[in-house]
């Protein structure tokens, strides 16, 4: 919620007005987010709504990444992601 619904205020309302709404699907991170966990120390990029790591900082550099924009988020989010191809870098 607070990644990209920060600027909406929730509303409480009782149990029986919330079950009158359809429940939506999981949400995942979007495709180009950066993303790690305190639980996890690799750095994933989201792409196809697939979590792909980089195999060391000096790929993450030399693909143009930027360590400012890796969002860190609980562990049990990039679980809803499978895991795709290790990310490497010829340079």
């Amino acid at each position: 919620m607070n990644l990209y619904y920060k600027s909406k205020t929730i509303t409480p309302v009782t149990p029986d007005e919330l079950n009158n709404y359809d429940t939506g699907g999981t949400l995942k991170l979007r495709d180009g987010e950066l993303a790690t966990s305190p639980d996890d120390p690799a750095v994933y990029v989201i792409s196809n709504s697939v979590k792909r790591a980089f195999d060391s900082a000096e790929t993450f550099e030399n693909l143009g990444y930027k360590w400012e924009n890796i969002i860190e988020i609980e562990n049990k989010i990039l679980d809803l992601h499978d895991t795709g191809e290790l990310i490497t870098s010829n340079k």
